[in-house]
């Protein structure tokens, strides 16, 4: 393992460009997560600004017709017959008024002196006609109601009129208030004068006071408030944009609200009549956007996609990273490799040239010690064409231009034979060496010099780094369709770190017995490469300081022969 300054030494440059992307990056991704922030809060104010004025015109235009509705329907009823205190020509016309504005509830006259309003007051209550009363009056064949004096209600609704702080004007009052008994009522107002005052500016020239009642369900016309809301909603239809969903209820004293405008979207903002209004106190408007998430979505759909660019921007950088890592991994095992080849191959020469330097001069005679040097030249000639083989073999495996001449034949005594043939090394000196091999053949479709080459590379690396206990077990079993072939060791193990990385081509633990060792790191790189091609596994199994065990599993089975190239 490198030491942290050793680390901060070769990759310091890297070090400091990714970490300048790294900030870079996040800083775009705080910036845009503010810039969304503040534009959806910029934005939620517009909305309610423009949802404020849409919900001002429409209780602004419910109160005007409310005011000019019922000002148009006080107007139907001659006031002279209110001067005149005419009751029973004001039944007749109220007669009329109410067939022909069902919206109206209830109808009373006042009758007062000129200079005494805030005094005695008569008033009378319409009583509609009962048209199955063969008694009731009729006028022209159309039954008339009735102009009948309540006591009660002459005080309540004069307590009414008075609660209005500004009367001075021609105009229609409104007030909320009981009449008989604790509910309270939708009262509207209207003054009749005396004929001979004009101006009219002076509160002691009225007589007399129509006085209508109405219920928000039906007034100022039947299904107004939804055909009202219905209008409005129309009207912005045409910008889904700015398309609303209106809510119109009553709140009542039990808690519950009266509905007659409904909306499956809950209002975001709401108000009612103005105080000063006098009109239906408990009457509230409620307004939303139709489609409340239609900017929350684009805002949301633009902060996923930054936030997923500046994700994979990480990405690249971690990816970056790592590649580069990698290259340099790859860099420093090809030079620890060209280190360790030049040493691998200048041992070798070394020793041939000089038991061939001692061979020329003819200083050396005796036929023995001439036979020795030969076997010790060929020893080492040997050894340097495996090297080459090794590294020729590992270039053609890269290339995928190696070719394989896969047979059906028997595992088991191709083993048998390579580690026999494996006895017989210089590498296999002193060790025992215990195989557990299966009676019967296992059969299986390979090449044979290739798994020749595993079994002999799996015991010179095991016999390599035995630390002094020479001990190897091979074994083969068969497990469903697979044969699996083992070597075990007793030697140094390896770390858990390292364990992934031992097939790497040109890997070297860091290790010192490993590092001490002979060796170009490119044995278990072949290893692995030729039971790829045969379409096997290999796996390993160590603690360090305690062995380690290779496992090589070969799909069994197969009845065909051919030539495959390594791809």
């Amino acid at each position: 393992m490198l030491k942290p300054e050793t680390f901060v030494k070769r990759h310091g440059f890297l070090l400091v460009a990714f970490g300048v992307m790294l900030v870079a990056t996040l800083m775009l991704a705080v910036i845009q997560f503010f810039a969304v922030r503040r534009i959806e809060a910029e934005t939620q104010a517009a909305l309610e600004a423009n949802l404020d004025l849409q919900l001002y015109a429409l209780v602004n235009e419910a109160r005007r017709d409310m005011y000019e509705r019922a000002s148009y329907i006080t107007h139907s009823i001659s006031h002279a017959r209110v001067r005149d205190r005419d009751t029973e020509g004001l039944g007749r016309a109220i007669t009329r008024a109410t067939r022909r504005y069902p919206e109206i509830k209830q109808v009373f006259v006042a009758f007062f002196e000129r200079g005494a309003e805030t005094e005695a007051w008569q008033v009378f209550r319409f009583e509609p006609p009962d048209s199955t009363n063969p008694a009731v009056t009729r006028y022209k064949e159309i039954p008339v109601g009735a102009m009948i004096e309540d006591m009660e209600a002459s005080k309540t609704l004069r307590e009414a009129w008075l609660s209005i702080p500004d009367r001075s004007a021609d105009a229609t009052y409104a007030a909320f208030a009981p009449i008989s008994g604790s509910q309270k009522e939708q009262i509207f107002f209207h003054a009749v004068y005396e004929p001979d005052h004009l101006d009219r500016l002076n509160n002691l020239d009225r007589v007399g006071l129509l006085i209508l009642t109405a219920d928000a369900n039906n007034y100022p016309a039947p299904d107004y408030l939804k055909n009202l809301a219905a209008r409005l909603e129309q009207k912005e239809m045409s910008d889904s944009s700015n398309a609303l969903a209106i809510r119109i209820y009553a709140t009542e004293t039990n808690e519950t609200d009266r509905v007659f405008v409904e909306s499956s979207i809950a209002p975001l903002r709401t108000r009612g009549f103005d105080p000063n209004d006098r009109l239906f106190p408990n009457l509230e408007f409620g307004v939303a956007p139709r489609h409340p998430n239609g900017f929350s979505d684009d805002m949301t759909t633009s902060f996923l996609l930054g936030l997923s660019a500046t994700l994979l921007a990480l990405f690249g950088l971690v990816l970056t990273w790592r590649a580069t890592q990698r290259e340099w991994r790859v860099a420093q095992m090809k030079s620890d490799f060209v280190a360790s080849v030049s040493h691998e191959l200048k041992t070798p020469l070394t020793a041939i040239r000089a038991f061939g330097d001692l061979l020329a001069s003819g200083r050396t005679q005796k036929p023995e010690r001439v036979r020795e040097y030969g076997f010790l030249i060929t020893a080492e000639s040997n050894r340097l064409n495996g090297l080459l083989n090794d590294i020729l073999e590992m270039s053609q495996m890269e290339r995928g231009v190696r070719r394989y001449q896969f047979q059906t034949q028997d595992l088991r005594e191709t083993i048998e034979k390579s580690v026999e043939t494996f006895r017989h090394t210089s590498a296999a000196k002193d060790f025992k060496i215990k195989t557990d091999l299966p009676d019967a053949a296992v059969f299986a479709e390979f090449d044979e010099n290739a798994v020749r080459q595993i079994v002999l590379n799996l015991l010179a690396n095991a016999a390599k780094y035995s630390n002094g206990t020479k001990v190897i077990e091979t074994s083969l079993r068969r497990e469903r369709d697979a044969a699996i072939f083992a070597v075990k060791d007793y030697g140094i193990g390896i770390a858990a770190e390292e364990q992934r990385a031992v097939f790497t081509p040109f890997h070297r633990a860091d290790d010192a017995n490993v590092q001490n060792s002979n060796g170009t790191g490119l044995g278990l790189a072949i290893v692995r490469e030729i039971v790829k091609a045969h379409g096997g596994e290999i796996s390993v199994k160590s603690k360090l300081g305690a062995g380690a065990v290779f496992s090589v599993k070969l799909p069994v089975g197969g009845n065909d022969s051919g030539i495959r190239n390594d791809e």
